[in-house]
Parts: C-alpha cells; structure tokens; sequence
C-alpha cells in the first residue's frame, strides 16, 4: 500500500471519526434536559420541479424529471409496489420558484401510468373523501384548533385540550415558559406559536402514546421559521445548533429512541448549515430521516404527516404528497416508555413556529384512512 493511499485512508478514518463526534454532540444537546422537554440538515436552492411519475399499477411510475437546467431534481422517485406509491412520484418542491410535478397519490395507479404533474407546477394530489380524526379506532391525541381547546390568559397557552377521548391535554403552567395563542392565524383558525424564548406544552406518557414496535401516525398543520445557521461559541460548543423542535417524545440516553419530530434537520458537521427539511429521528444511527422537499423554514404553515406504516418503514408526507419512503429496523421499540410528549424545543432547540392541529393515531390506518385523515385537515385549514 502507498504512502499515499495510506495518507487517504487516515483522512477518511479521521472524517468519519469527526461524523460520529459531531453526532454525538447533537445528541447530547438533544437530551440536555431530559427530565421535561427531550431535544435533540445542503443545497437549498428553489426546484425547477420534476415530471409526473410515469407507469402502470404493478410497476409504479418512471423517476420525476428536472424539468428546466439547473433546477434541483426534488423527490422525483421511481413508484414502486408498494400501494401509496404505485403512481410514481415526480420532483416536488414546496417552495413558490417550482411547484414540482406530481403524481398520483391515492395508491391506485392506473393502466396509463400517471401524468399528472407537469415541469414547474404539479397538479393537486388524488386523497380520498374527508375523515374526522374521531372516527379513527387508534387516535391517541387530537389537538384541536378551537376556542374551547386553547386555553389560556394574557395571551399565553397554559392548556391545550386533547379531544381523542383519552385525556392527554398538553399542558405548561409556568408562565415563563407558556406558548402565544394566535387568534385566526390560519384562514381564521387559532395556532398555538412558540416564540423561542423558550416555549413548550407537556403531555405526560400514557400506554396510548406508547407506540412500540408497530405502526403509527403523526399529522400535524404547522410551520417554522428557525433560521438554518447554528450559533456557535469557540467553535465547538453551540447555543443553537440550525434546528429546533416541534415534537419529541425519547428516552435520555443514548441512541435516544423515541419519536423526535424537527424544524429542519441537524447537519454532521457544526460549521455546516441545517438542512431546511423536516427532520425525523427515531434513533440515531438507525432510523434517521429527512424530507426531500426542502426550503420549508418559510413560515407557511402546511400539512406534514409522518407515519411508520409497516414495522420496518417510515414515510414523510407533506399536503398529501408522499416522500420517498425509508427502511428501519423492524423491532426498533420507540415507546420512550415514562417519558413525556413534548410541543416546542426547550433551551437551544427551541422551535420558532407555529402549530394549528395535531392528530396521533397508535397502529396502522388503511389507505383510504390515511388520504381521508389528510383530506379532512386539507379542507379544515385551507390548504
């Protein structure tokens, strides 16, 4: 072996040893408080869109294609045989610049493949008809956006009550730390807007939110703002690392499994910017995830749905439109059993946003569950 090749393999050792160290201290900062709160990615430029997915039911659709030179290929991903992604799925932007082509996302996939997307501006997903969250045999959380839900004096939320019919209201009593209510600030629907100071609201753990090995759905309206440049002190130790929390539930230590829920995703390394995606950890090193739509710290508030629909994979949705689908492993536990569901980062995590719903459901929802849970907030809020 070469002096040079040598030379090239300390290098890459090095590199991969300063990954690990940078995702070490992400975790550590991600638990900084694991008592309450639990804490805790580069091209952003806007997509030019991709072409509709393109073929028939069993074999899903072709790749979306870059649709203008120099756009970005957004999600464009091949379909595939699995039912949500029978119809392909074309480059899908959320960013204004390239609305990105789509394809259908009922699960069907027709004869003719699916060509509904066109360069720079998808049409609107396919969802079935609307379906309350009530209706739904799992929910375990549903946090409405309604006078009688929202709770609080001065402006500030105190109580956030859960409808699903197991009692698990979000609450913060002290005042210092208690979320703004923003009358109307959806299409005149309240939101509750963390400020960053920090705020949160604390549901303590029940079985109900305990969701083990198997399926699960996260939905929630909302959006962020938190810039994507972390705030850093002699270079190694940072007082914002680019990204904060929107929801968290995981156990303190190491790998941290649960379900973490980002306003952008960590980079690997603390001079790098975040990822302005959102982020999803259920354990680190093991199932980590991000969006492929990207640009989404714009402060628009949309529909993000992350759902574990099979033991071994985990799915972000973005306003019914599907994301390339990721693998985890199968018995990965992310109960966090004893530890509390958290809205909103706490200390150098904090989220800046927004969120106007949100609807937890333990175990799987069919297809038609699923599209009809997205229709119904899609209507609800406009969007």
């Amino acid at each position: 072996m070469t002096n040079n090749r040598i030379a090239t393999m300390s290098a890459r050792r090095r590199a991969a040893r300063y990954r690990l160290a940078r995702w070490a201290l992400l975790a550590a900062t991600a638990v900084a408080n694991a008592a309450a709160c639990r804490d805790f990615s580069f091209d952003d430029r806007p997509s030019a869109g991709g072409g509709a997915g393109n073929g028939g039911a069993g074999a899903g659709g072709s790749a979306g294609a870059v649709a203008l030179s120099g756009g970005h290929p957004g999600a464009g991903e091949a379909g595939s045989e699995n039912p949500r992604h029978s119809g392909g799925l074309g480059g899908v932007s959320s960013l204004p610049e390239g609305g990105g082509g789509q394809a259908n996302v009922s699960g069907q996939g027709d004869e003719q493949g699916n060509d509904a997307g066109a360069a720079g501006g998808g049409a609107a997903p396919t969802l079935d008809l609307a379906i309350s969250p009530a209706s739904l045999s799992g929910l375990s959380l549903w946090l409405e956006s309604s006078e009688t839900s929202i709770e609080g004096v001065g402006g500030r939320v105190s109580t956030w009550k859960d409808t699903s019919g197991k009692a698990n209201d979000a609450t913060e009593f002290d005042t210092a730390l208690q979320p703004l209510l923003l009358p109307g600030a959806l299409h005149g629907k309240a939101a509750v807007g963390f400020d960053g100071n920090p705020s949160n609201l604390v549901v303590p753990d029940e079985p109900s939110l305990q969701f083990g090995t198997q399926p699960f759905t996260v939905a929630f309206v909302g959006e962020w703002h938190n810039s994507a440049t972390p705030t850093l002190v002699d270079g190694t130790r940072f007082t914002y690392p680019g990204y904060g929390f929107i929801i968290t539930k995981v156990i303190g230590g190491t790998p941290y499994t649960g379900v973490a829920i980002s306003a952008n995703a960590a980079a690997p390394f603390a001079d790098v910017q975040a990822q302005r995606r959102l982020g999803v950890q259920l354990e680190i090193g093991t199932a980590n995830l991000t969006s492929s739509a990207f640009g989404l710290n714009d402060g628009v508030f949309r529909l993000y749905v992350v759902e574990r629909s099979a033991p071994g994979r985990v799915e972000i949705r973005i306003n019914g439109v599907g994301q390339p689908p990721y693998d985890v492993p199968e018995g990965l536990d992310v109960s966090a059993f004893g530890h509390s569901l958290c809205l909103g980062g706490y200390l150098g995590n904090q989220l800046l946003g927004s969120l106007a719903e949100l609807v937890m459901v333990k175990g799987p929802l069919t297809d038609a569950e699923l599209h009809g849970l997205e229709r119904y907030l899609i209507d609800k809020f406009g969007l």
